[in-house]
């Protein structure tokens, strides 16, 4: 009986040995998987500024430079540590309860039946025997576990050392590139800049250049114009003293001619003072029957023009409606015809100080129109510019 509990007891320890072993490469499994994880390179600050072509071929090769992989040697270094510490934590842990296990199995004691407890008791020299197999059993099992797992780890350990290895050279290899792309940079930064110097230099050439032609030229143009304005006074002075010679010429002429018209008018005077008596009462005689058909025409000529506008204020007065209630009102209206006795256009001379009454009398003269046009010209010249006609009571 004893032999077939400790039979159950080696295979249960086995199998409880063999699934915590399962676990421990399952959990092993777990943290060797890394993912890969991904360093955002530093934010650089960049100062806007004006660049030519060669200057942006360096820029852009200096964001094509990776930064340094300092940063990630030490996170994987964290990792690996951070591994192997869980893994040993966790191999120290299975192993006590392993052994805290087969304690408790070892103590369980089998309950015996009456009839068992008073059978003779087993020779307690080959239990203990028996005992003492099962526990260097247990311990070279336990001692093959635990070469088993730290072979496990010192290849594990031997592996990341590799991957470290391989990092670096991978790393001193980065940096010889970083160190080579800087060196042409800088090599084309200081062709840059000798280029940038050398045209700068030429530029500057080049505008001296100019500012001396500037400078020729204005120099030139101020030459010019004050050789102009040297012309310019010698042909005033030229025009001036042309111009004081022919004034010269035309007073002298001018004398002569008012002498000779001071002769022709003595000399007249001396033949009109000869007939001015004959002349005079010729001249007395004609100057009094003109003015005597002066005033014989201006009679005549204020009887027409008399007829005329009286004729004219009848005919418009014939027309005229005359508001209600306007007595002791007067306006003139001034008035200017054409030729054919139509009105061309009219105006208030005089208001009567009341619209209606004005309008009225104005409305007047056009109802009237045509009117007859007298066949004296200078009557019909003074109708043809204006003359006035008065509306009273």
């Amino acid at each position: 009986m004893d032999s077939d509990s400790s039979s159950k007891f080696s295979l249960a320890f086995f199998l409880a040995i063999l699934f915590h072993l399962l676990v421990i490469a399952l959990f092993a499994l777990g943290l060797s998987y890394a993912p890969d994880i991904k360093i955002a390179q530093p934010i650089q600050a960049m100062r806007a500024t004006i660049l030519d072509e060669e200057q942006l071929q360096q820029a852009n090769i200096i964001n094509a430079i990776n930064t340094s992989p300092e940063v990630e040697k030490k996170r994987l270094v964290e990792v690996q540590k951070q591994k192997q510490k869980l893994l040993a934590e966790a191999a120290e842990k299975l192993i006590a309860a392993a052994l805290q296990e087969k304690e408790k199995q070892q103590n369980v004691k089998p309950q015996l039946s009456e009839p068992e407890k008073n059978l003779p008791k087993v020779d307690e020299a080959a239990d203990m025997e028996k005992k003492n197999i099962e526990t260097k059993k247990l311990d070279a099992e336990k001692q093959d576990a635990r070469e088993k797992w730290l072979k496990k780890v010192a290849e594990k350990k031997k592996a990341e050392q590799e991957q470290a290895k391989k990092m670096e050279a991978s790393r001193l290899a980065e940096l010889e590139k970083k160190r080579f792309a800087e060196n042409a940079i800088e090599i084309e930064k200081n062709k840059a800049r000798e280029r940038w110097l050398k045209k700068v230099a030429e530029q500057k050439k080049q505008e001296e250049k100019a500012a001396q032609n500037e400078k020729l030229k204005q120099e030139a143009l101020k030459t010019a114009e004050a050789e102009k304005k040297q012309a310019a006074i010698a042909k005033e002075l030229a025009r001036e003293k042309s111009e004081e010679n022919r004034l010269h010429a035309l007073a002298e002429q001018r004398l002569k001619q008012a002498q000779a018209e001071q002769e022709r008018v003595k000399a007249l005077e001396k033949q009109q003072a000869e007939n001015s008596k004959a002349t005079e009462l010729a001249a007395q005689k004609k100057a009094q029957q003109e003015k005597l058909q002066a005033e014989q025409d201006d009679k005549w000529r204020d009887k027409l023009r008399k007829q005329f506008t009286d004729a004219i204020e009848a005919k418009i007065k014939t027309r005229w409606n005359r508001p209600i209630a306007t007595d002791g009102l007067v306006c003139v209206i001034r008035l200017q015809l054409d030729r054919n006795g139509q009105v061309r256009k009219t105006f208030v001379e005089k208001s009567s100080g009341n619209k209606l009454f004005d309008e009225s009398a104005s409305n007047a003269v056009y109802k009237a129109q045509p009117f007859d046009m007298p066949d004296d010209k200078k009557i019909l010249e003074e109708a043809l510019e204006s003359f006035p006609v008065k509306f009273d009571d």
